[in-house]
């Protein structure tokens, strides 16, 4: 019988940037919320009822409260701290933190930057020149011995590991060239998601140990996550393959993950299964956003054992 386990599904995408705000800092920010709110409630307010004009003097001291605790919410929420360019025709493809350095390292379509978390100085940019196997950058992944891993569009990953540089192509044992995913398994072996499978990589004997493809839901690997029971879950264009350490179990549509097609947007023809030649990466059918639930873009396990699975699920 098939193990029951918690799924939550997004639909599309979602980012948040987490920061820490103080009172005094937001003293300013606060006047102006609050400000913004009542214009906004007294144009509904007179909009829906005229006589909201002459309301008991009760009503108003509810609505200042109301304004007030609103102000109070909106400015103990995460905000903005600094936004950053990274060149003109350039996308960030990727973020990773590495707490023992005290970085962030940025995967772009022109390679890679390091961050430093406290001053938010750039501190170095990395290139073909430096060691990367090519400088569009899917993912990034720092593992549990500081060790950076790079991968990318067509060349294979890279790995950054005490100042050397070290790229490992199919060649070596790759599934595939490109690379859109790293995890790290509770005994410490590394797993590649690629367009063509999954690998296993053990660090330390530098070296591929595992190939899985038949038994994926789908080859097309876009995220890897493990739990704290040292199970693996890959998310792929049809579903979520989970390796329990002995045998894979698949998770797809049918199964609860994706959102209902309550728009009735066009299906989406894209399912992965075809050459590269004629796979399409484009969320668009028929001139509308399109869905396809199966379709896992990312996965993330919470500390309480959840398994998040965001999709191209309709709305």
């Amino acid at each position: 019988m098939r193990e029951r386990q918690t799924f939550a599904s997004l639909t599309l995408s979602l980012a948040l940037l987490l920061s820490a705000c103080s009172d005094t800092e937001n003293e300013s920010h606060d006047a102006l919320v609050t400000k913004s709110e009542s214009a906004s409630v007294s144009t509904a307010v007179a909009a829906n009822d005229i006589k909201s004009v002459v309301a008991p003097a009760d009503v108003t001291t509810a609505l200042a409260s109301s304004l007030d605790a609103t102000a109070t919410v909106r400015s103990s929420l995460p905000r903005v701290l600094e936004s950053f360019g990274v060149g003109d025709n350039v996308v960030v493809r990727s973020l990773a933190i590495d707490e023992a350095g005290k970085a962030i390292w940025v995967g772009t379509s022109a390679g890679v930057l390091e961050i430093d978390l406290e001053s938010y100085d750039m501190r170095a940019t990395y290139s073909r020149r430096d060691g990367l196997a090519n400088e569009y950058v899917f993912s990034i992944m720092v593992d549990s011995q500081g060790s950076k891993w790079f991968g990318t569009n067509g060349g294979g990953m890279t790995r950054l590991r005490e100042g050397e540089w070290k790229t490992f192509f199919p060649m070596h044992g790759l599934a595939d060239y490109w690379v859109y995913s790293f995890g790290e398994s509770k005994d410490g072996n590394l797993w590649v998601g690629t367009w063509g499978g999954a690998n296993q990589f053990d660090s330390t004997k530098d070296e591929f140990t595992a190939t899985y493809v038949k038994e994926l839901v789908n080859e097309w690997v876009y995220s890897i996550a493990s739990d704290e029971q040292g199970r693996m879950w890959l998310g792929t264009e049809g579903g979520i393959s989970m390796f329990d350490g002995s045998n894979w179990h698949a998770f797809t549509h049918e199964d609860g993950v994706g959102a209902p097609n309550t728009h009735n947007l066009p299906v989406s023809q894209n399912t992965g299964l075809g050459t590269r030649e004629r796979h399409d990466l484009s969320v668009m059918t028929e001139g509308q956003q399109s869905y396809n639930p199966g379709y896992v873009f990312s996965v993330h396990v919470s500390a309480n054992g959840n398994v998040w699975a965001g999709t191209w699920g309709g709305a």
